[in-house]
């Protein structure tokens, strides 16, 4: 299995390989590099590194404290090591997170920024306190009564769709022990913001985001798209909710498609 080694630990990718232009992407929270399934499959023409983060999927985390910032430098050490100069930055809402860090890190290196359900603030107080309620129980794990009740909420609002696409994220978290999590956690509750250093990023951007998403706003991603320094677009997706691009790539993948056209091909964008 194809490991790279960082400060954190021991960070798996996958590389569709290829000729094509290169897209990295980063998961959401409690999710993993299996929610772009259905991108690399249709957007085959191009080349998809996909990865796990701290604590989550086959990654084998040793920090016991780390920051979007760190894992920013673990998605750049990936395309280091695959002596990678060049690619369009993606991620799923904490994913989004990583994505920005990494684009403020390495400007010259990102195309594009290719965003989902993300925003560049930090969490407000209610945000922190709401969150650190939910994970408080969820890492007593699955023996607890009330994780599976927790993990039905969170299926809900992380993931969305039918309860058939929630269902073997849910069997996946039954299955785990969360007892190591708690930075996942803290990185999460506690990022920062980079509202007024995203101005710096003057890659084309396109932020998509599902109607009905409970996460992040409307206004959250207007935001950001006004706070980024390039050219920027919102594309939303009627009767979707957080996590559009798995479960409606339908929907979601025709717009990918025509924006990836438009960075190859150096044409504007539209709002």
């Amino acid at each position: 299995m194809p490991y790279i080694e960082t400060e954190g630990g021991s960070v798996y990718y996958e590389d569709s390989g290829g000729d094509g232009p290169v897209i990295i992407v980063s998961h959401g929270f409690l999710m993993d590099h299996r929610m772009f399934d259905a991108q690399v499959e249709e957007l085959s023409d191009y080349r998809w590194i996909r990865w796990d983060t701290r604590h989550h999927g086959r990654s084998r985390t040793a920090a016991t404290s780390y920051s979007y910032w760190d894992q920013a430098r673990d998605g750049l050490s990936i395309l280091e090591h695959l002596n990678i100069e060049e690619a369009v930055f993606g991620g799923h809402s904490q994913g989004g997170f990583i994505a920005l860090r990494m684009a403020l890190l390495s400007p010259k290196a990102c195309s594009g920024l290719m965003l989902f359900g993300t925003a560049a603030r930090a969490y407000s107080t209610e945000e922190k306190e709401g969150y650190s309620k939910v994970f408080s129980e969820w890492l007593k794990g699955p023996t607890s009564p009330s994780f599976e009740p927790i993990a039905r909420s969170l299926a809900t609002t992380m993931i969305g769709g039918d309860r058939d696409q929630q269902k073997p994220w849910r069997n996946r978290w039954l299955e785990r022990n969360w007892s190591d999590f708690a930075p996942a956690v803290d990185c999460l509750i506690e990022h920062d913001s980079v509202e007024t250093l995203a101005t710096e990023i003057m890659c084309p951007s396109i932020i998509i985001r599902g109607a009905a998403d409970q996460a992040f706003s409307d206004k959250d991603v207007h935001d950001l798209a006004s706070q980024l320094g390039g050219d920027a677009v919102v594309r939303t997706v009627d009767q979707t909710t957080h996590a559009a691009n798995m479960t409606d790539p339908d929907l979601v993948n025709p717009l990918l498609r025509e924006w990836l056209g438009h960075v190859s091909s150096g044409t504007p964008t539209h709002t």
